[in-house]
């Protein structure tokens, strides 16, 4: 169940959290199952996976060029201290990078939350869509967000991403499946969010 397993990964994650910080390879462990999920759902997502991937890449190579910094606010830390949170060239910094990954783990966390909640007739299609538009979408260009909205309609219904996420087992559990991972993304989310609060890091270009 990809429900069960997210939510081992996204737990494990806040159990590490120290006052250092978000643990930059459990974080990225967190991401491949993510991303996993969203591919399983169909080309729908193929454009965020796609662009999510470069960017776990880019940390990736963080961790090998930076091996002494542990936790991605130790990283975004560095490049504050050093003037280099808006750098150019290759790799991009890794303050934009990791806000970017945030901002797509606030959607998915978003999106997750608002389909269990959602009323047993609603479909899954409104629900993204929404969830995109509080999200994403206000970080996307014109032609960008007409391509996704468009794309959401491809979903499959509600009832059988619920099915997908958590397998075939009760509403109640399942309803207490999708809190207890939504509470754990959120948990992550917010905070690595904090850093971007603190330090008005919000507007990345």
């Amino acid at each position: 169940m990809a429900a069960v397993k997210m939510y081992e990964r996204a737990k494990e994650l806040e159990a590490a959290y120290t006052e250092d910080g978000t643990d930059i390879a459990l974080f990225l462990v967190l991401w491949e199952d993510l991303c996993e999920f969203l591919t399983s759902l169909g080309t729908v997502f193929g454009f965020i996976v796609s662009d999510i991937n470069k960017k776990v890449s880019i940390i990736q190579e963080y961790q090998q060029t930076e091996p002494d910094k542990k936790t991605l606010q130790s990283l975004i830390q560095m490049e504050i201290d050093t003037n280099q949170t808006i750098r150019k060239g290759h790799p991009p910094s890794a303050s934009r990078t990791i806000l970017r990954l945030n901002r797509a783990l606030e959607f998915i966390e978003c999106f997750l939350s608002a389909l269990s909640e959602a009323p047993s007739d609603e479909s899954s299609a409104t629900v993204a869509r929404a969830a995109y538009d509080k999200t994403l979408s206000k970080h996307h260009a014109w032609l960008v967000r007409k391509t996704v909205g468009a794309a959401l309609y491809t979903l499959s219904s509600r009832e059988t991403l619920l099915t997908q996420l958590c397998g075939e087992i009760p509403e109640d559990e399942q309803a207490a499946m999708m809190k207890n991972l939504c509470k754990s993304l959120d948990s992550s989310y917010q905070a690595i969010k904090k850093i971007y609060d603190e330090h008005k890091l919000h507007e990345l270009p």
